[in-house]
């Protein structure tokens, strides 16, 4: 059963600032919601599902049932599709893709194009030399 509490919180993580504070992100239907709770980059926070999805689903924690009507008042799709359920935005740690150095050298490689009556150089790529 669903809490009038619980979808107020679901309706208001439809702004994306709460999203973001809370790190959520939302995810609808079975298809979508199976292939997340398989991946490992993810955490699951919690899950509204109707009987068709908990029964073909029996070990998930954190799961909420609910009917037709529940899930149609807390779904931000047109037709919601048996489930909906809340995920922790994974974290990434930032890397560089070119190590900074102290000097740095480069070249250009060049490709020869004729164009009308002339012929000229086009830089193509610049690569770096390290």
């Amino acid at each position: 059963m669903l809490t009038k509490a619980q979808a107020k919180y679901i309706q208001n993580l439809g702004h994306k600032k709460l999203r973001e504070d809370e790190r959520l992100f939302i995810a609808e239907g079975p298809k979508l919601v199976h292939e997340l709770l398989n991946e490992s980059t993810v955490t699951l926070h919690s899950i509204y599902a109707t009987e068709t999805f908990a029964t073909a689903h029996p070990g998930v924690k954190n799961l909420v049932e609910i009917d037709e009507k529940e899930l149609e008042r807390i779904s931000f799709l047109s037709t919601p599709n048996q489930v909906i359920a809340l995920f922790h935005q994974p974290v990434f740690p930032k890397t560089n893709s070119f190590p900074r150095t102290r000097t740095a050298a480069c070249f250009v490689v060049g490709h020869e194009m004729e164009i009308g009556r002339g012929l000229f150089t086009a830089p193509v790529c610049i690569l770096p030399v390290c």
